[in-house]
């Protein structure tokens, strides 16, 4: 298929391991956008099933398809695989399970040459399996700094998947961006982390371009304890790099919120080898910085409230959500 030469080519990168039951309605919905401009990078991170045949057929049909078949090395490689391999002067991510609205493409690159901005944040359905989806809510603004957009992302304003940030490649060209191989959970926020270091100009647009589905199996939806090491990894690595950079003094609150979520997931996880420390270092940061205490969700406030008074109550109230099955995370 060909395309005008005068529109930018944008590079759609698509990791892809063992999700054969997803991934035709996935690449039916790049390879039918109304923006013909595309390479499409579908790489097969070692699948066992079909997946691999399936890519092979739709590039068969479609030479703007490459697929690079690589042995099983985790999510965060297989999207460095992808970036490597990328000529495009925009990135835009998509899961393989996944779906982007047939005018994804053509929305998002309008607006990112019509204001000249380095990421294009774009809103998404939450979809369900049974079917029924749900847009996500996402705090609307005109323009912003990436570390401002950066801090509505740590305050759940806005979303750090990559899938939901429309880039510009030449933030990977020009900065040593690292694809960290041992953290898969929590990816999405390393990687963003720092094309938001280096991003001079984020905008958004106002409708929901992707349906992000929702699975049981899916790695945000497996076993919290299982991701607990991941979490305090992924916090570990991002306040480093935070302070490398020097944002730690320029956004104190946000690095606290990195500093401390890590505790709250592992008590809705159930997780306790370490929950005694882990709430006195809340307590810790809140004390060294009162104004964290406004920025942290109602029920942290209330869980924190009862443990600084006794361990026995703050038990009391941890038990209490979790047998109404009310998450704090």
């Amino acid at each position: 298929m060909r395309f005008m030469d005068s529109e930018p080519l944008v590079s759609v990168i698509i990791p892809v391991y063992n999700t054969a039951p997803f991934l035709r309605r996935c690449l039916d919905s790049v390879v039918n956008q109304t923006y013909s401009a595309l390479e499409i990078i579908v790489v097969n991170d070692g699948s066992t099933d079909e997946s691999l045949s399936i890519i092979k057929e739709y590039a068969a049909h479609d030479n703007r398809i490459v697929c690079i078949d690589k042995p099983n090395g985790g999510l965060p490689l297989a999207r460095k695989s992808g970036v490597e391999k990328a000529t495009g002067k925009y990135i835009q991510h998509l899961d393989s399970d996944d779906e982007l609205v047939t005018t994804a493409i053509r929305t998002l690159v309008d607006r990112a040459e019509e204001t000249a901005a380095d990421i294009v944040a774009l809103p998404f359905y939450y979809t369900y399996e049974d079917g029924t989806k749900k847009k996500a809510y996402m705090q609307q603004f005109g323009e912003l700094t990436g570390m401002e957009y950066y801090q509505l992302i740590v305050r759940w304003k806005c979303h750090c998947n990559v899938w939901a940030n429309f880039q510009r490649r030449a933030l990977f060209v020009e900065h040593s961006i690292e694809f960290v191989p041992d953290i898969s959970y929590g990816e999405d926020l390393l990687l963003m982390t720092q094309l938001l270091s280096y991003a001079k100009k984020v905008v958004t647009v106002s409708v929901p371009l992707l349906y992000y589905y929702q699975r049981s199996d899916s790695i945000c939806n497996a076993d919290w304890r299982k991701n607990c090491l991941d979490k305090r990894h992924h916090a570990q690595w991002i306040t480093t790099y935070l302070t490398k950079m020097g944002w730690d003094k320029l956004i104190p609150i946000e690095y606290s919120l990195i500093r401390i979520q890590p505790v709250f997931y592992c008590l809705s996880a159930g997780d306790r080898s370490t929950y005694r420390e882990d709430i006195r270092f809340v307590l810790h940061e809140m004390q060294q910085n009162p104004a964290l205490r406004k920025s942290m969700p109602r029920r942290w406030r209330k869980l924190m409230k009862a443990y600084r008074l006794s361990f026995r109550l703050g038990d009391f109230y941890l038990r209490y959500y979790q047998k109404r099955k009310t998450r704090i995370y």
